[in-house]
């Protein structure tokens, strides 16, 4: 069987709550993400075959263990990625941070040494955000300009990061995704 599987790191729920009354400031063609779906990628790894789930996790938790937990500082909700037009995305993004760029790599390193996963490379281009919402390319091109609302809001917030998630993504037509956590990998005990 296959399992859609990818490294998050979670969010509180009065930060979710917080980024939740911003998409409902917004009436614009995009798919909001949910509540309990706000999360930060740390790396997708895609199509995985069910028996290689324990490895994937066993192999996450030995780089966890070698890691600190650190902190994220998130600064702005605006579209993305970078400006572009139409945009894809209305994203909240964090600062450049080295810790969770170490993370990544390791973890990527690690899982690719093993032959558990074989999407391109993602430690370079990614950038650190929480997806808010997904635009509707249809309806927003058929937007006027002038009803195509500008998003641009700071938002100073950091977020303490003591654990990783395993998670799954399970598609269904017509419907957002549903994640689901298969493990909880603490960092290292400070």
């Amino acid at each position: 069987m296959i399992q859609r599987i990818f490294i998050a790191i979670a969010l509180p729920e009065d930060f979710r709550s917080q980024l939740i009354q911003i998409q409902d400031r917004y009436h614009l063609p995009v798919s909001w993400v949910q509540a309990d779906n706000l999360h930060v990628t740390v790396l997708f790894l895609g199509a995985v075959q069910s028996e290689n789930v324990y490895q994937i996790i066993r192999e996450v938790e030995r780089v966890a263990k070698k890691h600190q937990p650190f902190t994220l500082n998130f600064g702005q909700v605006r579209y993305g990625p970078d400006d572009s037009l139409p945009p894809r995305l209305v994203w909240l993004t964090g600062e450049e941070n080295q810790e969770f760029n170490k993370l990544k790599e390791e973890i990527d390193q690690r899982l690719r040494a093993e032959n558990l996963y074989y999407l391109p490379d993602q430690s370079r281009d990614a950038k650190i955000h929480v997806t808010l919402g997904r635009v509707k390319k249809w309806e927003w091109a058929k937007l006027e300009a002038e009803a195509r609302e500008p998003i641009k809001e700071d938002l100073d917030r950091q977020v303490m990061v003591n654990e990783i998630l395993i998670m799954e993504s399970k598609l269904s037509p017509g419907r957002p995704p549903k994640y689901f956590v298969i493990e909880t990998i603490p960092l290292k005990s400070l």
